[in-house]
C-alpha cells in the first residue's frame, strides 16, 4: 500500500512511470519500501513493463493488482489504476484493522482460558489427586475421567505438541502449492458467513475496477 500510494502520487503529476520509480528508489527513507523500489526499478532499466516488474516478485504483488496494472498500461489510464488499486487496499486494511480489533479480546479470554485449563490439568490436579484417592470413596465420573485426561497430557502432551507443530508447517507448505492453494480457498468458501463475505468483497472490487 504505502509502494502504490508513493508511486500513484507521483505518476498522477505527470511523471513517468520509470522515472517515479526510479526517483522513490533514491528517495525513500523506509528500508523495505526503498528495497522494493529499487528491484522494481532494475527491472524496469531492462526493458520491461511496470507489470511486467511486478510479476517477478509475486510474493509482493498479487495476481489481480499485476493483471490491473497490465490493464491500466494498455488503455493509458494507468494513473487511474493506481488510484483505484490505494482506495481498494486502504478499504481492505481498514476492514482488516476492524476484525482484528473486534477479534482481540475474545482471543485473548481463549488464550487465558486455555492457560488456566492446561495449569490446571498439568500441575494442579496431579497434587490433589492423591488426596482424592485418600478418601476412600469411589470419584465420580466426570472426576475420573478428569484425572485420566490430566495423566495423559502429562505423559503425551509433548509428543501431541510436537505432532501439531508439524501438521500444521506441512499444511502451511501445503498450501502454498498451486493445488493445495485451489483446495484450501475451496474450504474456505464453504465457511459459513466467512465464505460469503470474501466472494462478496472480491465481487465489489471487481466491479468497482470495472
Amino acid at each position: 500500500l504505502p509502494f502504490f500510494r508513493a508511486l500513484s502520487d507521483l505518476v498522477s503529476c505527470g511523471i513517468q512511470v520509470g522515472d517515479a520509480v526510479r526517483l522513490l528508489a533514491r528517495r525513500l527513507t523506509d528500508v523495505r519500501l526503498k528495497a522494493l523500489a529499487s528491484i522494481t526499478w532494475e527491472q524496469l532499466s531492462q526493458g520491461k513493463s511496470l507489470s511486467g516488474a511486478m510479476g517477478e516478485y509475486p510474493a509482493v504483488f498479487d495476481k489481480s493488482s499485476i493483471s490491473l496494472v497490465e490493464a491500466g498500461e494498455a488503455t493509458g489510464n494507468l494513473d487511474v489504476i493506481l488510484k483505484r488499486l490505494v482506495v481498494g487496499l486502504e478499504e481492505r486494511a481498514k476492514i482488516r484493522s476492524k476484525v482484528f480489533t473486534a477479534l482481540a479480546y475474545p482471543v485473548f479470554i481463549i488464550i487465558v482460558a486455555l492457560v488456566v485449563i492446561l495449569v490446571f490439568l498439568l500441575f494442579l490436579l496431579p497434587r490433589i489427586q492423591s488426596l482424592l484417592a485418600s478418601l476412600g470413596e469411589r470419584l465420580p465420573f466426570s472426576t475420573r475421567l478428569l484425572i485420566g485426561f490430566s495423566e495423559f497430557m502429562i505423559s503425551y502432551g509433548l509428543l501431541i505438541l510436537i505432532a501439531f507443530v508439524g501438521i500444521s508447517v506441512g499444511l502451511w507448505g501445503w498450501r502454498k502449492t498451486a493445488k493445495g492453494r485451489n483446495i484450501f480457498d475451496q474450504r474456505v468458501l464453504r465457511i459459513p458467513f466467512v465464505g460469503h463475505f470474501l466472494r462478496d468483497a472480491d465481487v465489489l472490487r471487481l466491479t468497482q475496477t470495472l
